[in-house]
This record gives C-alpha cells, sequence and structure tokens, in this order.
C-alpha cells in the first residue's frame, strides 16, 4: 500500500509499504479522507528534529503523536472497516467509521478510536470530528450558557469550530481574524466579525458589549498579540465581585509568552479565570466529545463542509501542506 513519510522539513514522500495487519483489538481501515490537522502543518514547516527542540521539558508528547513525521503520521481519519483483529466483535466488516490514530496519510490504517459515522455525513465530513471534539470540549469546560456572549480570537479551523458550538450553545459571537478568505468564512456563522488590522479589537468588543464584558474569550491564534486581547478584552481593572470572565486557551504555541506584555496584575484584579483546553476526554467515557462532535453534525447543529477549501489525492499531499502554508486555502482534506 502507498503511505506518506515527512523526510525532512517541507519534502514528504509517498512510499509502498505492507499493508498492515490489525492487533486484537483493532480493525483495518481503508481510509477515504485524513484532514491535515495544524500539529501536521507545524511538522511540515519545521521537520520532525526542530519540532522535538521546541517541546518544553515535561509537556505532554500525545499533542505531537499525531503530527506527520518520519513514521508516517495523519490522525484525522474516516474510512471503511476491511478487516477485524482476532478480538473484535462490535464492528463488521464494511462498517463505516471515523475516528483517531495516527497513520492516516496512506491508504490503509490500523484503528482502535473509531465511531460510526452515519450515512447522513460523508467521509469528508467525519475526518473533522476530531477537531471538531477539541472545540465541543473547550467550549465545554468554558461554561457558555443561553444567552452569554463570546470572543473567539482567529478564525482558522479550530477557531471556526469553536464559533459554531458557542453559536449552538446560545450564546452571541464575535471573531477576529485578519486573513480575507477566513473573515468570509466566519462571516457566515459569527455575529460580527473583526479585523485587526482595520479596527482596534479590544476597543470594538468594547463598544459592542456597551463597556460590559465578554462572558468567555476563546485565543485560537497561538500568537503573543491575542494572549495580549484576551487579557486586554477582559474589562476593567476593579471588576465587581462575581463578574469574571473566562479565557480559554486552545493554541499550541510554537514559542513561550512573552510575559511582559501584560500586566500580571490585571488577571487578579480583573477576576479572570484562564483555563487551558488541549484536547476531549479518553475513549469509552460517557462524556467522550467525538461522540458528541458526531451527534451535532447530524443534527445539522455544526456544518464543518465550508471549512473544507480543498480535496487532494494521497499522492498530491505535498501540495495540500503548500497551499496551507501560503494561505491559499483553509482546511485540506488527503483522498487515498
Amino acid at each position: 500500500m502507498k503511505k506518506a513519510f515527512l523526510l525532512e522539513k517541507m519534502k514528504i514522500q509517498i512510499q509502498d509499504v505492507p499493508k498492515p495487519r490489525p492487533e486484537p483489538d483493532y480493525v483495518l481501515v481503508k481510509v477515504h479522507a485524513c484532514s491535515i490537522c495544524g500539529t501536521d502543518l507545524h511538522s511540515y514547516r519545521y521537520g520532525e528534529d526542530e519540532i522535538m527542540k521546541r517541546v518544553p521539558e515535561n509537556f505532554p508528547m500525545s499533542s505531537f503523536y499525531g503530527a506527520i513525521n518520519s513514521r508516517g503520521g495523519g490522525h484525522q481519519i474516516a474510512g471503511e472497516i476491511v478487516e477485524l483483529g482476532a478480538d473484535v466483535t462490535r464492528w463488521k466488516i464494511g462498517d463505516r467509521v471515523a475516528g483517531v490514530s495516527g497513520s492516516g496519510f496512506a491508504e490503509y490504517c490500523s484503528m482502535k478510536r473509531i465511531y460510526h459515522l452515519p450515512n447522513e455525513l460523508s467521509y469528508e465530513a467525519g475526518s473533522f470530528i476530531e477537531p471538531l471534539g477539541v472545540a465541543v470540549a473547550a467550549v465545554r469546560r468554558s461554561g457558555i450558557r443561553l444567552g452569554d456572549f463570546a470572543v473567539v480570537l482567529g478564525a482558522g479551523p479550530i477557531g471556526h469550530l469553536i464559533m459554531q458550538c458557542a453559536k449552538a450553545s446560545g450564546g452571541t459571537v464575535y471573531v477576529t481574524e485578519v486573513s480575507e478568505k477566513r473573515i468570509n468564512l466566519a462571516g457566515m456563522f459569527a455575529d460580527e466579525v473583526i479585523n485587526p488590522r482595520e479596527v482596534n479589537p479590544v476597543k470594538r468588543v468594547e463598544e459592542l458589549m456597551g463597556g460590559l464584558t465578554p462572558n468567555v474569550i476563546f485565543e485560537c491564534a497561538g500568537r503573543d498579540a491575542t494572549i495580549k486581547q484576551l487579557i486586554d478584552m477582559a474589562g476593567k481593572y476593579w471588576t465587581p465581585y462575581g463578574q469574571h470572565m473566562r479565557g480559554i486557551i486552545v493554541s499550541l504555541f510554537e514559542k513561550p509568552w512573552v510575559y511582559d506584555l501584560f500586566d500580571n496584575n490585571a488577571i487578579i484584579a480583573k477576576s479572570m479565570e484562564l483555563i487551558g483546553s488541549q484536547t476531549y476526554y479518553p475513549y469509552g467515557h460517557p462524556k467522550d466529545e467525538l461522540r458528541i462532535a458526531i451527534d451535532l453534525m447530524k443534527i445539522g447543529k455544526i456544518n464543518v463542509m465550508p471549512l473544507i477549501t480543498a480535496k487532494v489525492p494521497l499522492e498530491d499531499i505535498d501540495s495540500g501542506f503548500n497551499t496551507l502554508l501560503n494561505g491559499e486555502e483553509l482546511c485540506v482534506v488527503v483522498q487515498s
């Protein structure tokens, strides 16, 4: 079978390798769609060795396990079961599934964390249950309620999915973004899209809120500037007791924050909560966000299809990565 490997930064090669055999509790999936994640893009831009140098000491390496590297990559997968492991009883050959693994940029992939993909959803949509699960987890951790106000800093794939989830929760959602393509896409769902290159996003949010503070702000851009905006948007000093803002940090940053960007006392004085939201509950957990993600797509509460701006065959995966780096596309799905 054919499988993609990252030989060095900015260079992926398709190689012929033996088709994997599933372990006893795994299934073999014929991959129909695998979307490119931001962690894949980081690996592609810098190379595997450089990415490992950037990982802080004691950082959970699971954040990078799914990224493309010299062993393969691609973890946002949808396809069809073609072989069962010896101990598998709940699945059958021919089942449409979507889930998470580490070698989806290939014709076949051995998988364990899989979910039934409803007939109403395409394989391309199924390749988005993992990033949508990340968005569902972030919005649930934010505690947003019906009628609350939210700001999403950055309308990349995760930011866009968080925006839709926050809207589905009954919130009013403002989004900041500088890319023209992303601005146009976010305009389909957000209550207002703010371009920081044209207006001061902190002042504009203050105008929209009538001087009040948003209930929650999601940082989805991974930039020092957006961390500063998060702090500044949290209202004035000496916020009255009981009126606080939650900042949900979803981005994986390529380098540590510059801490003198803001007055550290502002976090205390504004009664702020800063919460990191890296991922989702483990497989089989009753609150498994990937299962929720499928349900939200099935009933039409979340629409991932507008995010998919390009599809490429496995043989052209290198060009797919380049279009993302160049900002030509928002999300690219690799089809085997």
